[in-house]
């Protein structure tokens, strides 16, 4: 790879950087794309957190700029998961907001909190089972196409591949029991067509695919099929 100048850390490509991995200047911490980054895995600059592509957080996970919170797409919160501005609660899409919005459901608002027990079962059922929706290839595992397409990689060490999304949550909702199933069916404002314009899923569909049980019995020529008697005629 190309060594940048100035560079006490390791295998950088940018300059003045005493962390490693870094093609942006002036970062002490890792794998910065961005420059003067004390944190690790920001595209953005001058961020002490992590995983930023915004510019100035402390906190991490941040695409917008100013955040002490985490997870903002907004500026200048001190809440978390923000799309708004300046807003000190949380999940919040507009401005100056104290206090935590109700969970939006179907495009309808519900009387639920993001941290009800509904919306943490609803969400470790969908974390334990829609996976693999972008999935961090390493170097070591690339192909030459993927590393033409992806030169970065000789910075990063890899790169993140994106799947098809519905396919996912396809293979997912295969996973599900029932119970997590009917979970999902049961959130409040649940509107099939929504549901399947998001996950390809068509529920109607899904509830019609049964398990065929056969059952026969040869000396008398009946046959059932699920739970239904049928006589076979010579």
């Amino acid at each position: 790879m190309t060594e940048g100048k100035n560079n006490s850390g390791n295998r950088n490509s940018g300059n003045r950087n005493s962390g490693n991995r870094n093609s942006g200047d002036f970062n002490s911490g890792d794998f910065n794309s961005g420059d003067y980054n004390s944190g690790d895995r920001n595209s953005g600059n001058r961020n002490s957190g992590d995983f930023n592509s915004g510019y100035y957080n402390s906190g991490s996970y941040n695409s917008g700029y100013y955040n002490s919170g985490s997870y903002n797409s907004g500026n200048c919160n001190s809440g978390n998961r923000n799309s708004g501005h300046c807003n000190s609660g949380d999940r919040n899409s507009g401005y100056f907001n104290t206090k935590t919005s109700k969970v939006r459901l179907f495009n309808l608002e519900s009387d639920l909190d993001f941290n009800s027990d509904v919306i943490v079962e609803i969400i470790d059922i969908i974390n334990r089972n829609i996976k693999d929706v972008c999935v961090w290839i390493y170097e070591d595992d690339m192909t030459d196409q993927e590393k033409e397409e992806y030169p970065t990689y000789k910075t990063t060490g890899g790169y993140l591949k994106k799947r098809d999304y519905k396919y996912c949550w396809k293979k997912g909702w295969e996973k599900m029991s029932k119970e997590e199933r009917e979970k999902i069916k049961s959130l409040p404002n649940f509107c099939p067509k929504i549901f399947e314009e998001i996950t390809g899923i068509d529920i109607n569909l899904s509830d019609q695919k049964k398990d065929i049980v056969i059952k026969s019995n040869d000396l008398e020529g009946i046959i059932e099929l699920n739970g239904v008697k049928y006589k076979r005629i010579d």
